[in-house]
């Protein structure tokens, strides 16, 4: 019994992404003692699935069929309204208890209300718009390890995947359900019952992809206008509470930007001093450090305010130098400044042949000025006047010099 549960144990050890806690699962694999306990833990243990759904009759069914293989004890669905075949579909499927819910908008709340309708140990919430890309696995043996080598409560993170994007969430998806429960009307997070402090949170490898990420899905239930309301609702709850600030969406972002209110509030959660500075001492250290960060970057990016945002990046790399993030935005940096530099060398040399008379260029030349406007195409292109550069390139008729313009720009 002992080999096959070791065998389980070896294939979820990959999935954990912390290293001291990998060292310490393997360091247990040794003792055959507390191999015991844990397996004897991962018997008497449950794991259901909990999930909230309206208006999902096209996802629902393929959502919950690839949850069967993750070994699971319970699988409840709880119905908040939906208009369309959605309860219809969750009849048809036989390992699924239905319950029902009037929808109010507050995630959390939602949440653990529909988590009361299981009597699981543990829950497995998945949203009705999340699917499995890991193989299947047995879930129980991850929370089992875990639970062994860990002194303090925790929940499991997913990598959550989105549609058409390289960018992935980590929200919490296992929890205990004696011990914890969802604070914050959205992006909410797992928090001790009894201490409301925030849960500890392992990341691990198991991939969903988000499907309700499509735009017709974004669409369909207003999410960015609904996720933004209640974000800022967020904000003024818990004003010292820099979640909330980092899991802003570029659409808040932009209404706080109009309202000059955004770089406020994230210098206030990022630097202590709640000003600018370059100093690394000066950086607050906290869980959303890092998200804050790429935020900030990306915003003086965007403002062509380069100085400060390559400063930011120094300490971005320090602290975090294996970010992809910091390292695209260094390199998206260095590509603009190669540009304008660039830009101002060939303007720099060819500013008398531009304002030239061309007839008497034409005259000297043997050649007419195609060549020349070749020269200023590119000069538009690095400057971003890209219908510009393309009427000029319209114009010149001369092979070669296309050549050239297509090994420039890719085009050939």
């Amino acid at each position: 019994m002992i080999k096959e549960f070791l065998k389980e144990i070896n294939k979820v050890i990959p999935l954990i992404k912390d290293r001291v806690i990998v060292e310490k699962i393997n360091e247990m694999k040794k003792s055959e003692t507390i191999l015991l306990k844990c397996l004897e833990y991962y018997q008497r243990t449950t794991l259901g699935l909990v999930m909230i759904v309206k208006n999902q009759e096209d996802l629902v069914s393929d959502v919950l069929n690839a949850t069967k293989s993750f070994n699971l004890d319970d699988y409840v669905v709880v119905d908040t309204g939906s208009s369309d075949k959605t309860v219809d579909n969750l009849l048809k499927l036989n390992f699924i208890r239905t319950e029902h819910l009037h929808w109010e908008e507050n995630y959390s709340l939602m949440r653990n209300r529909a988590a009361e309708f299981s009597s699981m140990d543990w829950v497995l919430f998945l949203d009705s718009d999340e699917v499995f890309l890991t193989k299947p696995l047995d879930l129980k043996v991850l929370i089992s390890v875990l639970h062994a080598v860990l002194e303090k409560p925790f929940a499991i993170n997913f990598e959550q995947h989105y549609n058409n994007s390289s960018k992935y969430g980590i929200p919490d998806r296992i929890y205990s359900r004696k011990s914890e429960k969802f604070f914050g009307l959205v992006h909410e997070e797992l928090r001790n019952k009894d201490t409301n402090e925030s849960v500890l949170s392992i990341d691990t490898r198991i991939q969903i992809i988000n499907k309700g990420s499509e735009t017709k899905h974004v669409i369909k239930f207003d999410k960015e206008e609904r996720y933004k309301n209640l974000l800022f609702q967020m904000i003024e709850i818990e004003p010292d509470n820099p979640r909330w600030v980092a899991f802003l969406s570029n659409k808040a972002i932009e209404t706080l930007i109009i309202n000059e209110q955004y770089e406020r509030l994230i210098r206030k959660h990022l630097f202590v001093t709640n000003k600018y500075s370059k100093k690394i001492g000066n950086i607050k250290n906290h869980k959303y450090t890092k998200m804050l960060l790429e935020k900030y970057v990306s915003y003086l990016i965007l403002w062509n305010k380069y100085d400060r945002a390559n400063e930011l990046l120094k300490i971005g790399l320090l602290l975090y130098p294996n970010n992809m993030a910091f390292i695209f935005f260094k390199g998206l940096i260095q590509i603009e400044s190669i540009k304008d530099l660039s830009k101002k060398y060939l303007m720099e040399n060819l500013k008398n042949y531009i304002e030239s008379d061309k007839q008497i260029l034409y005259d000297s030349s043997y050649r007419d000025t195609q060549s020349l406007e070749l020269i200023i195409a590119e000069l538009n292109e690095l400057a971003g006047k890209k219908k510009m550069a393309q009427k000029i390139i319209a114009e010149i008729k001369d092979d070669n010099l296309k050549f050239f313009w297509g090994q420039w720009n890719d085009n050939n």
